[in-house]
């Protein structure tokens, strides 16, 4: 998901018909146009169980943070963390007024009962768009509490966490400063996953790495509880039921465009010794083709190792078909076929070079703008001749008579890699509004998962 407003820009002379299409390269891989929570086996049920906001506290409990006024009339904000000389703090923050810029400081004598003063630690960019926040990471080589402070009269923070990298996998992260603006209000007995604070939309990159990890992506907001410019947050699991929280994989590049731009859903594949291969939708509608895809590359799951590479930044010529692509081109989904390409439902050898091959299922019933996380899953191993193969997207803008909208329909059918021949079809929940799903066959427990919103 994406932009909670769809927006479509169709010629009168083609037909208005959402569709989804199918792209191919040359290697071993293919790919399908990508489809907060509770999670479904297609064959058993799992609870998706994650903490709530009441384990804040706990969470914080080696850091205070509180305010004091000292003239004239300057109220401070004084975050204590604990650290060893292996954690990395990551900071978002921002000036308060125009033209100017944010301080954080740090006083890490004082805090160890040594008399000093706080030293400016990071400056920020001047101010940027009203959702725009600057990010610092940060490695201080510090074993100790550490004070960190801003001033509230010319300083906004939004959000601090710490973490090791070699323990964060198993220990996740350590958020020392949450503002008012993206605490989330306590959910007692909640059995859905939840992000730490902030905003939470689409699941993204859902997937198994070969150490028996599942690992959760999310279009997610950190700075308040509304939509705005989408980043991916992470969280990893060994049992889908609890759920550790990972540092923020995907930041979008928000200062010139604010709302505009967005690291948009899609989704992961395994590519060897624990590592994944992300694909996602960069938007940034301040520019020609506003939607384009790209992959990037991370070895050990938890940050980016490489800069993103486009793999996709026109639309495809449908006029043949007198169709034609409107500006929203999204949500790119990876799986593999049974002539062991990788597919995108927006499939390809190397990944990275794609050729379009065919469009899967034109659908305008209900009223439809767009046919958006759309993905193709196998229910069983792809060697297996009697394994099926299931089709879901949502109907973005639909409303059908009974006043539901957005609804989601499920198509199970066979599969060869360019043709998808539909033997069954249903909607996938009867409620209203349940879209952004993502599944994906899991070859260690020979089992199909599925993650709903």
């Amino acid at each position: 998901m994406d932009s909670p407003t769809p927006q479509s820009h169709l010629k009168p002379s083609f037909r208005k018909k959402p569709l989804i299409i199918i792209f191919i390269a040359f290697c071993a891989f293919v790919i399908v146009s990508s489809i907060t929570f509770g999670l479904l086996h297609l064959i058993k049920n799992h609870n998706s169980q994650e903490f709530d906001a009441t384990t804040i506290s706990s969470i914080i409990s080696s850091t205070q943070y509180y305010t004091t006024d000292n003239p004239p009339f300057k109220k401070y904000v004084y975050v204590h963390v604990n650290l060893i000389n292996t954690s990395v703090l990551h900071i978002w923050l921002k000036p308060k007024l125009e033209n100017t810029t944010a301080t954080l400081y740090a006083n890490v004598s004082k805090t160890n009962s040594n008399e000093s003063f706080p030293t400016a630690l990071f400056y920020s960019a001047k101010i940027g768009p009203p959702t725009w926040f600057d990010f610092v990471e940060l490695e201080l080589n510090i074993t100790g509490i550490i004070e960190l402070s801003w001033s509230e009269m010319t300083t906004i923070v939004s959000y601090i966490y710490t973490y090791e990298p070699e323990e964060v996998k198993f220990q996740g992260i350590r958020p020392a400063y949450i503002s008012k603006q993206a605490m989330n209000p306590p959910m007692d007995q909640s059995f859905h996953f939840r992000p730490p604070l902030g905003w939470i939309n689409d699941p993204n990159g859902f997937s198994r790495t070969r150490d028996g990890l599942y690992h959760l992506y999310y279009q997610h907001y950190p700075h308040s509880k509304r939509w705005s410019s989408m980043y991916w947050g992470h969280a990893i699991s060994y049992d889908l039921v609890n759920w550790i929280h990972q540092p923020i994989f995907l930041r979008p590049n928000d200062k010139e465009c604010g709302e505009n731009c967005g690291c948009y859903s899609g989704s992961a594949v395994p590519n060897g010794n624990d590592g994944l291969q992300v694909f996602f939708t960069d938007n940034n509608n301040t520019r020609n083709h506003q939607q384009i895809q790209r992959t990037i590359y991370t070895k050990d799951t938890i940050a980016p190792s490489n800069e993103s590479e486009i793999i996709l930044n026109d639309l495809p010529d449908l006029s043949e078909k007198e169709l034609k692509l409107s500006s929203d081109f999204r949500d790119p989904n990876v799986f593999i076929s049974p002539d062991g390409y990788h597919y995108m439902t927006l499939g390809s050898g190397d990944t990275l070079g794609w050729q379009f091959q065919n469009v899967i299922k034109t659908d305008n019933l209900f009223g439809t703008k767009v046919c958006e996380c759309s993905q193709i899953f196998q229910l069983g191993d792809k060697n297996r001749r009697e394994t099926l193969y299931a089709l879901l997207y949502a109907r973005m803008g639909s409303k059908d008579d009974d006043g539901r909208s957005n609804l989601t329909p499920i198509i199970l059918g066979t599969f060869n890699g360019t043709h998808f021949e539909k033997i069954y079809e249903q909607e996938l929940d009867f409620a209203a509004g349940s879209f952004g799903v993502q599944a994906f066959y899991d070859p260690i427990a020979d089992e199909a998962l599925l993650l709903d919103g």
